[in-house]
């Protein structure tokens, strides 16, 4: 009821029935799907580049972004009760199935690329090798830390054997990644571009799925490319290479790869990530529940690593990349593994 009285008293809008949408209290109201959100721990200038990127795109033709409204008092920030707020507003309710994704994500990217202001605060471009090296050296510390101890913990003791080889492979990705930004010469195409922290399968399909600026960052496109890919990998293996081909050849009627973009798409799939965030999620949560779900996990991405090694050996083959072309570099260990 405290979302329903914000909305009717600093905004006059009048809801008609709720929704939980990607996690947050929605409303609709007149043909208008409204989202409530906290953001008393975001800074200022984060929500001035989120607005920006938002009206980027509802002002370049995406009709299904949901854009920061206004209040009574002609403030997109309202406090109450000493939390602040903000209500994000999107000009439909329905659920339009996404077909073809991969030719809308281009069409995204390209309105995103656009972008006149400048964007900092939310900006990862350039930054892969920086925050990459930041995470490892935290990780390392962990290691290390849990190194020194006799663990009956399968978890703990999964990580200390694994996590030498997984620093191995990380260490090769940022590599990769620099020599790329050493060697190729980035087109227009390659300019940063409104991006997803993490873009999945079916986060733009069906009930609960809207396009918030709270899930945005700016940054090279590649990166929402390789996390759909990685998500299909993970969740289908070999099954999924059929989506995974789809998916890069629809992106590429509206957008085709450079060299670089090829390149760095390769790099972000080579770091493992998947490996990381279980691992930082299962250490940083006090809660026994999650924990017990990522126990259960960290050994199926294990067992699975094998089986990865072969698709990036074979990906640019998959992903049918102009490998002699564009020089494509190809990386030795995983030939020889």
């Amino acid at each position: 009821m405290m979302y329903e009285s914000i909305l009717t008293n600093y905004y006059d809008v009048k809801p008609e029935g709720k929704l939980q949408t990607k996690g947050y209290d929605s409303y609709y109201a007149q043909g208008k799907l409204y989202t409530v959100v906290t953001v008393t721990n975001v800074e200022e200038e984060v929500l001035i580049e989120l607005y920006e990127m938002s009206e980027q795109l509802k002002r370049t033709g995406d009709g299904l972004v949901s854009t920061f409204l206004l209040s009574k008092e002609e403030t997109f920030l309202i406090t109450h009760k000493e939390v602040d707020y903000v209500v994000l507003v999107r000009n439909r309710i329905d659920w339009p199935s996404i077909n073809r994704t991969g030719r809308k994500l281009a069409k995204f990217h390209m309105r995103g690329r656009a972008i006149e202001r400048q964007i900092d605060r939310m900006s990862r471009m350039g930054l892969w090798k920086d925050l990459w090296e930041k995470r490892l050296l935290q990780m390392e510390k962990v290691w290390t830390e849990q190194s020194t101890v006799l663990h009956d913990n399968e978890f703990d003791q999964t990580f200390v054997q694994t996590f030498p080889y997984f620093l191995g492979v990380a260490e090769n990705a940022i590599q990769y990644v620099v020599d790329t930004e050493l060697d190729e010469e980035p087109d227009e195409e390659d300019a940063g571009t409104i991006c997803h922290d993490r873009f999945y399968p079916g986060m733009w399909d069906g009930e609960g799925s809207l396009k918030i600026p709270f899930d945005w960052v700016f940054d090279h496109a590649t990166r929402d490319l390789a996390e759909w890919i990685r998500w299909t990998y993970e969740e289908k293996q070999r099954a999924g290479i059929p989506d995974i081909q789809r998916f890069l050849r629809d992106y590429q009627t509206v957008q085709p790869l450079t060299p670089f973009s090829w390149r760095m798409l390769y790099g972000r799939l080579l770091f493992p990530l998947h490996y990381m965030e279980c691992v930082e999620k299962y250490y940083l949560s006090g809660h026994d529940g999650i924990k017990r779900g990522l126990g259960d996990q960290l050994p199926t991405i294990v067992k699975h690593t094998r089986e990865y090694e072969r698709f990036l050996d074979a990906f640019y083959q998959i992903a049918e990349a102009p490998v002699s072309q564009a020089g494509l570099p190809s990386v030795n260990w995983l030939t020889l593994s």
